[in-house]
């Protein structure tokens, strides 16, 4: 919450806790410490943390669009890409996990299926092998539907028209 002081009217930090005030120069931070404090961290992610430290997409579900359209843009200007949209199961699997490490961890798995993206669109096929596995007990409908429609595309892939 921003405040001031009665005497000098500058901007501050009010702490939810004790209602002290305490001036924080954000463009003093280095960006990733700024980022941490602000997003969370998991236990041993640097030197010396010996707990996990919360962060907003665990709490803020409802800005993971937002969130995955800021990334992707990011990653287009730094790649020269033009990627456009996530897949609605992309949508909907990212809004379903959990995210135990926070911020960082959405940006990496944007980073990664952007990486491997050939198209327009990032599907459930760019993601890391492994997250899907991970998260799979707990979306079994999508991944029972994913299957399905492989299966079809390798069935039409067999008729005679498409075999060389």
């Amino acid at each position: 919450m921003l405040g001031s002081t009665p005497s000098s009217g500058d901007p501050q930090v009010k702490s939810p806790k004790d209602g002290t005030l305490c001036r924080v120069n954000c463009a003093a931070l280095p960006e990733k410490l700024l980022e941490s404090e602000l997003f969370g961290y998991a236990k041993e992610a640097f030197t010396g943390t010996v707990r996990n430290k919360g962060g907003r997409p665990k709490e803020g579900k409802e800005d993971i669009p937002l969130l995955v359209d800021h990334f992707n843009h990011r990653f287009n200007l730094l790649k020269g890409k033009n990627f456009e949209a996530v897949s609605p199961e992309v949508l909907c699997f990212l809004m379903d996990y959990p995210f135990p490490g926070n911020i960082r961890e959405l940006e990496n798995i944007i980073e990664y299926s952007f990486i491997s993206c050939k198209g327009a669109t990032i599907g459930l096929e760019h993601f890391d092998k492994d997250l899907l596995e991970s998260h799979r007990k707990t979306m079994p409908l999508l991944f029972t539907m994913e299957q399905e429609e492989a299966q079809r595309i390798r069935a039409g892939l067999k008729r005679p028209e498409f075999s060389g």
